[in-house]
């Protein structure tokens, strides 16, 4: 009987004998599995087998394996008899225990939930099972505890304050991380739905210092450092660096803010600048939780303008480098994180001669819109970097905020070959057309909520102008010192005398309107006036659309 599959329709009657077998054959004072009743190890079996879900798709299986499970989930005693169960010395015992519990939950999760509440410190008893140092026990119990806490918000708390993070991320350390397989998975799906829209799990994970001990799991999505090859990560190691990615995810969510181990930026922007093995819906994910870290974050946000990330540029001509003496792979560099945000926004990748994603491009301008969010005194910074560098283009060095101005102003400028280059037409790029347009709408006072899908009037801005301008609205939004960096001050050289008080920020202006300037107004164009917009103090752009017409104003 003990290897009869769910197809056999026990009924409550034989289920309650069997569970009576059980509850008479049992030594509650046993100490080894020896003295336990011969009738309990093929009892257990015998539920846990009748109670397993089918895989087979049978009507008469599926049927048979619903009345069984009805049958013992409709008596509260027998789940309590499975919570004294769980604490047996014998390993097998623990098992098929751990494992008709798991099917229970599974199957009638509810009722399930509401005995385990109502018996006194059930759940710790059950939490407990992580630390046990059978390995079959101990991961059997992970898949219990996932359909323990699964939509039991008052489980999930309890669970969490019983210091399950801690052991979960322990049992993470002793698998080695990323060189552990399906039970660190696992792991992270129980870290995952505890953190999931539960705000007192999330302050305890982070009071816990718990993320830093994430950081581990996010190695091997990055270049190590010093290493001579580059690592292409495996399916397994992918999916232990997707779930990781989750993980962060839950827990950073708009209403809960984290300050950041200071790796953690630098790890997450590592993973995108791998150009092996990691598809770009992982590279934009980890973007996207830099942005996450860094909104409306100070002390995040200046981690990030501080941090540098080391990549290694492809070669593009093997022959001129091996004569200048290169060996078959470029040496490491070490750029700044802005200038390789703005790099991936405006579509370059020195690591890699293939295209960069449109998803990737999207999550990196939305990672620069978040530095500058309630970060007035970086704003600031920034436009007064924006106008020495519209001054004096050419110069190089600086700080990181000065440097990345002047590659804001240098995609601006960009030659008519660069432009013809990096020209899309953004109606078959609505992912990335829509996060442009969502910078520009959400700088711009009084602008209408951006919409799921883009605007007729950006479908065919090129991109580098997208970049270029919302990351500049960013900067200037809700921020008098800010505006008055670009407005106040006025360039050297480059205009007729007769306009000095031209201020740098028209300057930057008039090298926009010669990207969106078309011979006539069109539906889905950005289009301006024949005129010269340094002919009046305050012109009128008419057939623009209202976040670039604020800009212009």
């Amino acid at each position: 009987l003990s290897n009869q599959s769910p197809s056999l329709p026990l009924g409550k009657p034989a289920i309650v004998k069997i569970v009576s077998l059980v509850n008479r054959d049992r030594d509650p004072n046993a100490t080894a599995a020896s003295t336990q009743g011969p009738f309990v190890r093929p009892c257990l079996q015998l539920l846990v087998n009748v109670t397993k879900h089918p895989t087979g798709g049978d009507p008469k299986e599926t049927k048979a394996w619903r009345d069984n499970l009805t049958a013992f989930a409709s008596v509260p005693e027998h789940v309590f008899l499975l919570m004294e169960l769980v604490g047996e010395k014998d390993p097998y015992v623990q098992l098929h225990t751990v494992q008709l519990l798991s099917n229970v939950l599974s199957g009638k999760k509810e009722r399930a939930q509401q005995v385990i509440l109502s018996k006194p410190m059930a759940v710790n008893s059950l939490v407990a099972l992580l630390d046990t140092s059978g390995e079959m026990v101990r991961n059997e119990a992970l898949l219990l505890m996932q359909h323990l806490i699964d939509r039991n918000p008052t489980i999930q708390k309890i669970v969490a304050f019983n210091g399950v993070f801690d052991k979960v991320l322990g049992i993470a350390e002793a698998e080695g991380y990323l060189m552990g397989g399906i039970i660190v998975v696992d792991s992270l799906k129980l870290l995952g739905t505890l953190l999931l829209n539960n705000s007192s799990n999330q302050n305890l994970f982070v009071e816990g210092k718990c993320v830093a001990r994430l950081i581990p799991l996010l190695h091997g999505g990055g270049r190590r450092a010093g290493s001579a090859t580059r690592e292409v990560l495996s399916d397994r190691k992918l999916n232990i660096l997707k779930a990781t990615l989750t993980v962060l995810g839950n827990l950073l969510t708009p209403n809960h803010r984290v300050s950041a181990p200071k790796d953690l930026c630098r790890t997450l922007l590592a993973i995108a600048a791998n150009p092996d093995g990691i598809p770009a819906p992982v590279k934009a994910e980890a973007l996207e939780l830099v942005a996450r870290l860094i909104d409306g974050r100070p002390r995040n946000q200046a981690i990030l303008v501080a941090t540098g990330i080391t990549i290694v540029p492809v070669i593009t001509d093997m022959a001129a480098h091996m004569r200048a003496g290169g060996g078959v792979e470029a040496a490491e560099e070490k750029r700044p994180a802005l200038g390789f945000l703005l790099n991936l926004a405006l579509g370059k990748d020195e690591t890699t001669l293939s295209a960069v994603p449109t998803a990737v491009r999207s999550a990196a301008l939305y990672a620069l819109r978040c530095l500058f969010r309630k970060n007035f005194g970086g704003q600031a910074m920034v436009c007064q970097a924006l106008a020495r560098a519209s001054v004096t283009p050419g110069a190089s060095g600086g700080q990181p905020l000065e440097q990345f101005a002047r590659a804001l102003v240098g995609a601006l400028r960009m030659t008519a070959q660069e432009r013809s280059e990096v020209h899309y037409d953004l109606r078959s790029r609505l992912t990335f057309t829509t996060q442009a347009a969502a910078a520009a709408a959400a700088a711009a006072p009084g602008a209408p909520p951006a919409q799921n899908k883009a605007p007729a009037t950006t479908a065919r801005c090129p991109a580098n102008v997208y970049v270029s301008q919302s990351t500049i609205l960013a900067c200037m939004r809700s921020n008098p010192m800010a505006k008055n960096a670009l407005f106040a001050v006025p360039p050297s050289t480059g205009f007729p005398s007769a306009t000095p008080s031209l201020s740098v920020f028209q300057r930057i202006v008039s090298d926009l309107l010669e990207w969106v300037q078309q011979p006539r107004a069109s539906a889905g164009s950005l289009t301006v006036p024949h005129r010269d917009p340094r002919e009046v103090a305050h012109p009128t752009y008419v057939g623009t659309s209202p976040a670039v017409s604020q800009m212009l104003r």
